[in-house]
């Protein structure tokens, strides 16, 4: 099976697979990288969020 994250999957030759394919797994990598990268990313927005809303409350003169 060829994978479909593969830009050169049109072109391929090896009908057997991705596994002995250099940029078959190149992209693989690269793609679980982004995942992760992605997944990192969201976490730190909802930090920031709350981070944020802490700072709105310490900053309130009543407080």
């Amino acid at each position: 099976m060829k994978s479909r994250i593969c830009p050169y999957r049109q072109h391929c030759c090896d009908s057997g697979g991705c596994e002995t394919c250099d940029f078959g797994k190149a992209f693989e990598n690269l793609s679980k990288k982004i995942k992760k990268l992605k997944a990192k990313n969201e976490a730190l927005q909802a930090e920031n969020e709350e981070l944020k809303t802490k700072i709105d409350i310490l900053e309130n003169p009543n407080f």
